[in-house]
C-alpha cells in the first residue's frame, strides 16, 4: 500500500455492475418474475401475493444475507423502493383498499435475518465498535417491552420492526467496514438506478395518476397532505408510500449522483430531480441543500471543482424540464412558500401541535411503548413510544456517530464518503417535520451513519496501515 491509496479510492462505474454477481440473480429474478405474473392473474393472484410476497422476500434475504451480503444490502434498498407500489397495485387487482397490507412488511422481514449477526457478536460489541448501535437497540427493545403491555403484541411488534430494522441495517454497512469499497459502489449503482425507476414512475404518477394510485390516495385519507385523485394533482410519492418517505430517498439519491460517475447518471437526475421536486417537501428540499454546502466545506480543491462541475452539467439537464408546464406553476408556488412560512397552514398546524404536546411529551419518562401514538415530529414521537427511558440511549447511540463520522478528517478525498455523510445530516435536520428515524426515512438515515461510520474505519486503517509501513 502505498501513500497515495487515500486519494484514488474513488469508485468508477462499472459496465452492468447492477448484474453482478450473476449467481445472486437466479432467485431474485424468479421473484421478480413471479410477483409479475400474480399480479396479471386477476384478483386471485393478488391475494396469494399479499402472504407469498413478504415471505418469499425473506427467504430470499436470508438467503443472500449468508451467501452474497453485499446483494442483500440492494436487494433490501430495492424491497424499500418498490414494496409499495407492489401493494398498491395488488389493491387494485382485488378490488378494494387493504390496510394493514402484509406486503409492506417485506423490507422490514429482508433486514430482520441481520438480526442474527449481531446476537452473535453481542458479547464483542465494545471491541468491534458496534455499541452505539446496541445503545440504540436496547432503547427500541426498551419500547417494545412497554408497547407489548400496553398496545397489544401485533401493534409493538409492528412497531418494533419500523424501529429496529434501520439500525440492523446499518449495523451490518459498519461491521462490515472491510469491504467498504464493494459496499460504496453498491450503493452508488443502487441509489443511481432507483432515482432513474422512482424519478421516471413519479414523472408518470403525475402526469396519468393511474387508477391504482387514485383508490391508494382516497383509501388512505391523505388528500389532505397528498394531493387530489387527478392527473396534475398529485404530490408525488413514486414507488414508495407517501411524499414523505419519498422526499428522503429522493434526496439521499440526489446527492449520492455527485459521486457516481455511470451512464445512468445524466437520465438518473433528471427524472430525479423533477419528481424530487414534484413530490413538494420543503423539508427535504432544505436538506438536499445542507447536504450539498457540507459536502462542498469538506472536500479538497480538486473534488470541490469536479462537483462544481457536476453540478452545472446537472443543471443544464435538469432546469429545462423543472421550468417547462405543466411542471413549474405548482414548484414554484410551493418554492414561495419558503420566504413565508408563517402563513403556511402546515406550520402553524405544526406550531399548535408543540403548543399542545410539549409539556405531556417532556413529562412522559416511561412513554407508552411501541405502537402508541404517531406526530409530524420525531421529538413526539420519541418520548411517546420510548420515554425518556428508551429516548436517552437511543440518542446517546446516534449521537455517538454523528460525533465520530463528523469529526473525522479521513473522508474529504472520497466523494462517496462526504455524500454519506451529508445524507446522514441532512435527515436529522428533517426529524424536525416528522418521524425520519423510523420506516424508510430511517433506513436511510441509519443506512448512511452506518456506511459513514465504515467509510472512517476503513481510511483509519488505511492511514494507520500506511504510518506502519517502513
Amino acid at each position: 500500500m502505498t501513500p497515495t491509496s487515500l486519494s484514488n479510492s474513488e469508485p468508477r462505474a462499472q459496465p452492468l455492475a447492477f448484474l453482478q454477481p450473476a449467481g445472486a440473480w437466479v432467485p431474485i429474478a424468479s421473484f421478480v418474475f413471479l410477483t409479475i405474473v400474480m399480479l396479471f392473474t386477476g384478483a386471485g393472484g393478488a391475494k396469494v401475493l399479499t402472504y407469498f410476497f413478504p415471505a418469499v422476500a425473506m427467504l430470499i434475504s436470508l438467503w443472500l444475507y449468508q451467501r452474497y451480503p453485499v446483494m442483500h444490502i440492494s436487494f433490501v434498498w430495492w424491497l424499500c423502493f418498490l414494496s409499495p407500489l407492489v401493494r398498491r397495485v395488488a389493491d387494485f387487482r382485488t378490488g378494494g383498499f387493504t390496510d394493514p397490507n402484509p406486503i409492506l412488511l417485506a423490507p422490514f422481514l429482508a433486514t430482520l435475518v441481520i438480526s442474527q449477526g449481531l446476537i452473535r457478536h453481542l458479547p464483542r460489541s465494545h471491541r468491534l465498535g458496534t455499541m452505539p448501535f446496541v445503545l440504540a437497540i436496547a432503547g427500541v427493545v426498551y419500547g417494545y417491552l412497554v408497547g407489548v403491555a400496553t398496545q397489544g403484541f401485533t401493534a409493538a411488534t409492528v412497531g418494533l420492526l419500523v424501529w429496529l430494522c434501520p439500525i440492523l441495517l446499518g449495523y451490518q454497512l459498519f461491521v462490515n467496514w472491510q469491504n467498504f469499497p464493494a459496499y460504496r459502489q453498491n450503493l452508488l449503482t443502487t441509489f443511481a438506478w432507483g432515482a432513474l425507476v422512482s424519478g421516471a414512475y413519479g414523472v408518470y404518477q403525475y402526469i396519468v395518476a393511474p387508477e391504482w394510485e387514485q383508490i391508494w390516495l382516497i383509501g388512505s385519507g391523505m388528500t389532505s397532505s397528498a394531493g387530489s385523485p387527478e392527473p396534475y394533482g398529485i404530490r408525488v410519492w413514486s414507488t414508495m408510500n407517501s411524499p414523505g418517505p419519498f422526499a428522503i430517498v429522493m434526496m439521499a439519491s440526489m446527492l449520492l449522483l455527485f459521486a457516481h460517475r455511470g451512464k445512468v447518471l445524466v437520465p438518473a437526475a433528471v427524472f430525479g430531480t423533477l419528481s424530487f421536486l414534484l413530490c413538494l417537501v420543503r423539508a427535504a428540499w432544505i436538506g438536499w441543500v445542507l447536504g450539498l454546502v457540507n459536502i462542498s466545506a469538506v472536500m479538497t480543491t480538486r473534488l470541490k471543482l469536479r462537483l462544481l462541475a457536476t453540478l452545472l452539467a446537472l443543471s443544464v439537464c435538469a432546469i429545462p424540464a423543472v421550468t417547462m408546464e405543466p411542471f413549474a406553476g405548482v414548484i414554484g408556488k410551493r418554492l414561495d412558500t419558503l420566504a413565508n412560512v408563517q402563513e403556511d397552514g402546515s406550520v402553524r398546524e405544526r406550531s399548535r401541535l408543540y403548543e399542545k404536546k410539549m409539556e405531556p411529551a417532556l413529562l412522559s419518562f416511561i412513554g407508552v411503548g411501541l405502537g402508541g401514538p404517531k406526530y409530524d415530529s420525531a421529538l413526539f414521537v420519541f418520548l411517546f413510544q420510548l420515554g425518556w427511558v428508551g429516548t436517552l440511549p437511543y440518542l446517546a447511540g446516534m449521537g455517538m456517530i454523528l460525533l465520530t463520522v463528523f469529526r473525522s478528517p479521513l473522508m474529504s478525498q472520497d466523494m462517496f464518503a462526504a455524500a454519506a455523510r451529508a445524507i446522514a445530516l441532512s435527515v436529522s435536520v428533517t426529524l424536525v417535520a416528522g418521524a425520519g428515524m423510523i420506516e424508510l426515512a430511517g433506513m436511510v438515515l441509519w443506512g448512511f451513519l452506518g456506511i459513514s461510520l465504515a467509510a472512517h474505519r476503513y481510511y483509519l486503517h488505511q492511514k494507520n496501515s500506511i504510518t506502519r509501513s517502513p
